[in-house]
């Protein structure tokens, strides 16, 4: 069951499924976030990771800063594997610069990942469009952003513009990978996106049947930035709890 939390209305801490780690064992290690739009139905899906370096000693914790107003759908560590393996785990609200992050534990896994829906995107026919404003309000040595967009999109506006041609999953989504950013704690970067939906499909003269596109139960796992690609470093998994079949990429 997915667990949902309006975070401009909780408390500053939240009581998780475990003590909250001392100071001087929150790391700070390069982000990744990913926009996207349509991710929940109608919604900005974003999701945010953090990867801890291999010689970092456990238990440890990463600040991760939270778009105003988000409503959060899932927290916890990232183990690499089957996400149903996954560790969930609610944070800890932490006052940062310009704006609050959700601190989150690490004892068994290397990465802290949360995600959120950011609001309603604007829709006029087949045309969707959306806006995530970013907000660094930690410290990291760099930010990498992506933009991942359904199937059959078309008449696609990205910006900043991607650095990279788009890679394509087997669902055919896609994936723009855009500037890495070194940005100060208290700066915004915002990430623009437009598109067009996939025209109607038609059923064959006869046949009585539709295509369809799968559900929102797909799993991207991704290699964020050009950077990041040849380091072999940061992956993000999007948590989709369903008995659905996941198609992989």
């Amino acid at each position: 069951m997915k667990r949902t939390l309006l975070l401009s209305t909780i408390l500053a801490v939240i009581v998780g499924s475990t003590p909250v780690l001392a100071a001087e064992s929150v790391q700070v290690p390069a982000m990744a976030v990913q926009v996207w739009p349509e991710g929940e139905p109608g919604q900005m899906l974003v999701v945010v990771s953090a990867e801890i370096p291999p010689g970092a000693e456990l238990p440890a914790a990463v600040d991760l800063p939270l778009i105003e107003g988000a409503e959060l759908l899932w927290s916890g560590e990232v183990l690499g594997g089957d996400p149903n393996a996954d560790i969930e785990r609610e944070g800890t609200l932490v006052e940062a610069t310009g704006g609050q992050a959700l601190r989150i534990g690490l004892e068994s896994g290397r990465v802290a990942q949360y995600e959120a829906v950011t609001g309603r995107l604007a829709v006029d026919g087949d045309e969707v469009s959306g806006t995530v404003r970013w907000l660094q309000s930690v410290r990291t040595p760099v930010t990498r952003f992506s933009v991942r967009l359904p199937s059959g999109a078309r008449e696609i506006s990205v910006r900043p513009a991607a650095v990279l041609d788009p890679r394509r999953n087997r669902a055919g989504e896609l994936l723009y990978t855009l500037p890495d950013r070194e940005i100060e704690p208290g700066d915004e970067v915002s990430v623009d996106v437009s598109y067009r939906r996939a025209a109607a499909v038609l059923p064959a003269s006869g046949s009585g049947q539709g295509g369809g596109a799968g559900g929102g139960s797909t799993v991207l796992i991704v290699v964020l930035g050009a950077v990041a690609a040849a380091a072999g470093a940061l992956a993000l998994m999007v948590h989709r709890r369903s008995t659905a079949e996941q198609a992989q990429p």
